[in-house]
């Protein structure tokens, strides 16, 4: 449902790396649709649920739901998720809930907004957005450490998030699309969701006929191609989210009859039948993949999969003289230097250690260099299952290759560095 109501999942199955961008140039991005909608349109009491799986096993589940309150004259919308992950023989239960406030005259401006996470029946974060004189008032509290700030007027309405369904209500052909206005907690701002019809499916079910529409949905701020099915109605049926989580609609019973299952990590291991050799001195790794998930590995930056039809098995090549570098825009500039809620860039403890990582660099490489020391430094490895946030890694100074790619990127934003975290199966 990434794309057509706000959710982010943070589930931490492979290795994530910093990457640091150099050069860009601006993509112009088309005006959002908004499509108008009455009271009588929008679906008070109604409530979703769906379970939530990864490579066929389910891990969780998602419920959404519209409402009203008359006291505060508002319509509220609810989700929440849980994930039950097993990784390296440790339980992870992990759950988000989020409500969100809209005015109850149209458009259906956006009020409020508060979004809770916790881990094991620890809380671990909290974000809540409201409303201000001249825009919005943010308190961010994760780690121990509270942050406060205020940020412009947020151009989202609840007609935004209900575009797509009305859009679907409408029956467009194959080949439509649209874009609409997006928004989730950790940015702090509207981004753009792209939706386009890529078939059209009629079938009876009880007498009743029902056209199913598949989407090929993308945004903005990732490069993620996701598919949302849903019906005439506009209801979503099934959709992926970052290509590999699926959310398939099912009753409040069997959504939330949920238990830890196979260890994904272990389960996600690859054997190598042979040494490596020297890993200070290796600079390309070439593996031969059999298996289910072979084909899921792609190309990429610093990594090639070429298939060999005739002997049935992929060959992985990575390394910095493999695989195409995408090109840089200005608008990857531009992006990967904001503030998030997950990279807190303008706090006064985030930039005395950013300073301090850098101390006695000159140019942006040696900065670069000095940083990628500091966090291997400053972080004594020890694997992490669960969500870590930038103050708990300063806090505890200990995580894999997920704290070291967050704190590492988070500095490099506040130094004026733009980095990304990226993650990948194979590494």
């Amino acid at each position: 449902m990434k794309k057509i109501v706000p959710i982010i999942f943070y589930v931490i199955l492979s290795c994530l790396v910093p990457v640091v961008f150099c050069t860009a140039s601006y993509a112009q991005i088309e005006t959002p649709l908004r499509i108008p909608i009455t009271p009588e349109e929008i679906q008070i009491g109604k409530v979703d649920w769906y379970g939530v799986y990864i490579q066929g096993e389910k891990i969780g589940y998602s419920t959404i739901s519209i409402s009203y309150d008359s006291d505060d004259l508002c319509y509220l919308v609810k989700q929440k998720y849980r994930m039950k992950l097993k990784s390296l023989n440790q339980k992870v239960d992990t759950i988000t809930e989020t409500l969100l406030k809209f005015k109850d005259k149209p458009p259906y401006a956006f009020l409020h907004a508060i979004s809770t996470t916790s881990i094991n029946s620890i809380n671990k974060s909290s974000v809540e957005v409201a409303k201000s004189d001249d825009g919005f008032k943010v308190i961010v509290s994760s780690g121990g450490e509270k942050q406060i700030k205020n940020i412009p007027i947020i151009d989202y309405t609840l007609e935004d998030l209900l575009t797509p369904e009305q859009w679907i209500k409408q029956s467009p052909n194959i080949g439509d699309k649209i874009s609409t206005r997006l928004f989730d907690n950790s940015f702090l701002k509207p981004y753009i969701g792209y939706n386009e019809i890529i078939s059209k499916k009629k079938t009876t079910i009880n007498g009743v006929n029902i056209i199913y529409y598949e989407i090929k949905s993308t945004s903005s701020i990732d490069d993620f191609v996701d598919t949302i099915i849903l019906d005439n109605n506009g209801n979503t049926i099934f959709c992926t989210v970052q290509e590999n989580f699926e959310f398939r609609i099912e009753d409040e019973s069997l959504a939330k009859n949920l238990e830890y299952g196979d260890d994904l990590f272990i389960n996600g291991l690859a054997f190598i039948d042979k040494p490596l050799g020297d890993p200070s001195k290796t600079q390309s790794l070439v593996v031969e993949l059999l298996g289910e998930g072979a084909p899921s590995i792609t190309n990429g930056p610093n990594q090639s999969v070429i298939f060999d039809e005739k002997m049935d098995f992929y060959t992985l090549k990575v390394g910095s003289e493999h695989g195409k570098q995408p090109e840089i825009t200005p608008e990857d500039i531009e992006n990967n230097l904001e503030e998030t809620i997950d990279y807190p860039i303008t706090h006064d403890k985030i930039i005395k250690i950013a300073k301090k990582a850098i101390k006695g660099a000159s140019t942006e490489e040696e900065k670069v260099n000095c940083l990628v020391n500091f966090v291997k430094d400053f972080i004594q490895y020890e694997i992490s299952i669960g969500i870590q946030t930038v103050f708990e890694i300063i806090s505890e100074k200990k995580g894999d290759c997920s704290e070291h790619a967050l704190l590492f990127t988070t500095l490099a934003r506040a130094l004026g560095i733009p980095a990304r975290e990226v993650s990948g199966l194979s590494y």
